[in-house]
């Protein structure tokens, strides 16, 4: 799957294209290029692999073996029976002379068509609630407390899928005063979809509008 974006803002603008590959059923590997004001801003490149009843990814940001630098995290997740799954990140930086890690835990609970999400760390906290309605609506809500600036804030998110429109929206609002809205439209004779998002922030005044295209 090949993916590119487009997001534009007052000020500047970024170019983001992304690949996904997967090498079999187990191993996937994506990566993720962001390009602002005719420079290499930001790339990213995962490597996951999937298990039975486990699941391991590797990340890194800006990350460089040869010369340490940038952002690594690890990932895992460990089922424990057929509903609750747990598991923890690593993350470690390394760059401007400091190196810093954090050790995040968190689990899953999965029943039905709900799901409950917590995890915890040095830096924040998180809550989330996701439940499919239909074949066609889905809701979710999550809660996040940065502890760092003792600040919290709720986002409350849906999805909304037309089949005869071959089109999908969702979309969010948060008590931090931000809307944002993503309209997908595929089309049936071709691999081919095309993505328009938005989002204004109405406490902050800042609108930033994105195009995308995904291939595969």
């Amino acid at each position: 799957v090949l993916s590119s974006g487009i997001n534009a803002e007052y000020g500047g603008g970024v170019v983001q294209v992304q690949a996904i590959h997967s090498f079999t059923k187990e191993v996937q590997a994506k990566a993720v290029v962001h390009a602002t004001d005719k420079t290499w801003s930001m790339y990213q490149g995962d490597i996951g692999y999937k298990g039975n009843d486990f699941s391991i990814q590797l990340t890194g940001v800006n990350a460089s073996i040869i010369n340490p630098q940038g952002i690594w995290v690890a990932h895992y997740l460990q089922s424990v029976t057929n509903k609750l799954a747990l598991g923890g990140e690593l993350l470690f930086q390394h760059g401007m002379g400091a190196k810093n890690a954090a050790l995040t835990l968190g689990g899953r609970f999965r029943d039905g068509d709900s799901e409950f999400m917590v995890k915890t760390g040095e830096q924040s906290t998180n809550f989330g609630y996701y439940v499919k309605g239909n074949d066609q609506v889905e809701c979710a809500v999550e809660f996040e407390y940065v502890k760092q600036m003792g600040e919290s804030i709720t986002t409350f998110g849906y999805a909304v899928d037309l089949p005869k429109g071959l089109s999908k929206f969702r979309g969010s609002i948060d008590t931090d005063w931000s809307v944002a809205g993503v309209l997908e439209k595929r089309f049936e004779a071709f691999p081919f979809a095309f993505t328009l998002s938005g989002l204004l922030n109405h406490k902050k005044k800042q609108a930033k509008f994105g195009i995308g295209f995904t291939i595969g």
